[in-house]
């Protein structure tokens, strides 16, 4: 089984939506979803991928984004609204910031996704077909 092949394996067994379009993966994956009256929002997992096949590297990336539409807003105020947030990780070692991001999230949603055992098991995958991982912003 080829690379991309195990990657969207992985992605399928934990309900992530993978695309591929030319060695580049998107991943999606609506976590959580809140409804007030006719108002709504949701909270999303979105990582991307690059695979460079020439150096043997993999690069990826991950962030949490939330938006949300309908009429008024969680505070009731009137009026039409549409709100796009995103919140992006840092590059280096500092694995830790999309957890930090999902804290503060987690006190408005509810869910169990954990991000760090996605991105573990696209590590696993990367390393042992010989590819070097390379987690970042891209």
């Amino acid at each position: 089984m080829s690379l991309q092949e195990k990657i969207k394996k992985v992605a399928r067994e934990l309900s992530v939506d993978v695309k591929e379009q030319g060695g580049f993966f998107s991943f999606k994956k609506v976590i959580a979803e809140r409804r007030i009256f006719i108002f709504r929002r949701k909270l999303m997992y979105v990582g991307r991928m690059k695979i460079d096949d020439e150096q043997k590297k993999v690069y990826f990336t991950e962030m949490l984004k939330e938006t949300g539409f309908g009429s008024g807003s969680e505070d009731m105020s009137t009026g039409v609204g549409f709100k796009v947030e995103n919140y992006k990780t840092e590059v280096g070692p500092r694995e830790g910031v999309i957890e930090e991001r999902s804290r503060l999230f987690g006190k408005k949603y509810d869910y169990k996704f954990d991000f760090s055992d996605f991105r573990k098991k696209i590590k696993d995958i990367v390393l042992e077909n010989g590819y070097e991982f390379i987690y970042k912003i891209v």
